[in-house]
């Protein structure tokens, strides 16, 4: 494995692909599309957006608790720029299809599992801090979705993200037993939703290996308040916080690709 196969969530922005099928599909027919979504469609959209460093599938592991909206199949792309991403866009929404890349034709079982009820569509975010470097492929992420108060002025939005992206909040995470933090906000650019509406301001993922994984599923990991933090932080609304573990990874590093199942 070389230096680019190592890393994970290391780019700047950071596209996520959402898709919840019928709860009573087939487990056959889940396991086909899965199996066709990672074989085929993903390493076809990574070479032909060379924009995208890295792709990762991840499913969901413990949904929150709460009730927060978690797509069963998560596909994250890193993008080296916004520009990238930007022209990847473009491409996927002209109308006319002529700047469309060439992508493989979908087969039948796409429409029937991957235009479930319930979708949060496409999104896009960019990171604005990480508490280290990335030291491998994680077994699981959690991820977080936070918003700030709803009554939170301009200033308290301000003081928010500063802290937000700040050494302390991401330093909180490590101190949960995580193995890394990377801290993210949502942007308009190519945000395509869903039905699914609970699409907070911020996200943050929290990299686990096995034994923290397995603690989160017993619920026997949680938020550790700081003391230093705003005011506006200690007031922030947790959209949904799940458990997602990853199935597969695609890599694209300068020319040459590799797909392969965890």
């Amino acid at each position: 494995m070389n230096d680019s196969e190592s890393l994970e969530f290391a780019e700047p922005y950071l596209q996520m692909t959402c898709i919840d099928p019928a709860d009573d599909t087939d487990p056959a027919v889940l396991a086909e599309f899965s199996r066709y979504y990672t074989e085929v469609h993903t390493p076809d959209v990574v070479r032909n957006n060379p924009g995208i460093r890295r792709a990762y599938r991840y499913e969901l592991s413990v949904p929150d608790t709460n009730g927060g909206f978690g797509p069963k199949w998560l596909s994250l792309y890193e993008w080296a720029s916004r520009h990238g991403a930007q022209v990847f866009v473009v491409r996927a929404e002209d109308p006319a299809g002529s700047w469309r890349p060439d992508y493989l034709p979908e087969p039948p079982i796409w429409m029937g599992v991957g235009r479930g009820p319930r979708q949060w569509g496409r999104l896009m975010c960019n990171k604005l801090g990480e508490s280290g470097p990335s030291d491998g492929p994680p077994v699981a992420i959690v991820l977080e979705g936070i918003d700030p108060p709803a009554d939170a002025s301009k200033a308290d939005q301000a003081a928010f993200r500063a802290f937000y992206g700040s050494e302390s909040s991401l330093d909180a995470g490590n101190d949960l037993s995580y193995v890394r933090v990377i801290k993210y906000e949502f942007e308009e650019l190519g945000t395509k939703p869903g039905e699914a509406t609970d699409r907070p301001r911020y996200l943050s993922i929290y990299e686990a290996g096995a034994e923290t994984a397995a603690a989160f599923a017993r619920g026997a990991v949680a938020p550790k308040e700081q003391e230093s933090a705003p005011r506006v932080w200690r007031h922030r609304q947790i959209v949904w916080r799940h458990l997602y573990r990853r199935i597969s990874t695609c890599i694209y590093p300068s020319a040459r690709y590799t797909a392969r199942m965890l």
